[in-house]
């Protein structure tokens, strides 16, 4: 019972933590200035299985030195808070420039007082280094051009997206590895939300080489393409899912 627990937890925490990260991807038509990217913070609700599972919050906020901080705060709730009591934190700070989005510093705390599960990352653009510590042990990488962290991946799609440029994949530093994610066209849905009914573009994404999770996104270009919909299906059946409840821009 108790590997049990520890396994479930493991896959919310994940999920909480992440599900609002794995964006998606569509072919925007190039404009010559696009719009500066605007600070916002959405929030949205977490399911599980069908049961209410828990709230998450997006953060973006500009800093004074034109950086960007990025965040996420998510908290279990009913049932699913007697497995997982404490608010998982990540938070990623970016440059965005010409050529995308180049995160600088990821943090991934669990909410607990053990650091068994919390990571850090930094990123050394002119050394092409990741180095810090993933569930406490060291972590030196190289740094492939155009690698995100799991906050920054999201953004890196929003400016492409801004910017008209074509995009085919991402890799992303994972703890102690950089993975590669490919992302496949669904189609288009209008769907009603609590901010409304939204136009929306879906994708589903899903890491190279294995499907056994695959991560749909629904996007709304009215938006700016924040994410307002999501699900993860696991081995054929849904898992989690998660929906915008409310979002306040500038």
């Amino acid at each position: 019972m108790i590997l049990e627990r520890t396994s479930l937890a493991a896959r919310i925490a994940g999920f909480l933590a992440t599900a609002t990260t794995a964006a998606t991807v569509l072919a925007a038509e190039p404009t010559a200035t696009p719009p500066p990217l605007e600070p916002f913070v959405a929030t949205y609700a977490v399911v599980w299985k069908g049961i209410s599972a828990g709230r998450s919050e997006l953060n973006l906020r500009r800093q004074p030195d034109g950086r960007f901080l990025y965040s996420s705060r998510s908290s279990a709730r009913g049932l699913v808070r007697l497995i997982i009591r404490d608010e998982i934190q990540q938070t990623t700070t970016v440059e965005i420039g010409p050529q995308g989005v180049r995160p600088l510093h990821y943090r991934g705390d669990d909410g607990s007082d053990d650091t068994d599960r919390d990571v850090s990352l930094d990123f050394n653009w002119n050394a092409g280094t990741i180095t810090g510590v993933a569930e406490d042990k060291k972590v030196r990488l190289e740094l492939p051009a155009g690698v995100q962290d799991p906050m920054s991946i999201q953004l890196a799609l929003i400016d492409d997206l801004r910017n008209g440029r074509e995009i085919s994949g991402y890799q992303m530093a994972d703890k102690d590895e950089v993975k590669s994610y490919v992302y496949n066209y669904v189609g288009t849905e209008r769907i009603e939300t609590d901010i409304g009914t939204l136009d929306t573009v879906v994708y589903s994404s899903h890491r190279e080489g294995s499907t056994k999770r695959i991560t749909r996104m629904w996007h709304a270009p009215s938006l700016g393409f924040i994410p307002v919909k999501a699900e993860r299906m696991r081995e054929g059946k849904r898992e989690f899912a998660m929906e915008i409840r409310s979002l306040e821009r500038g």
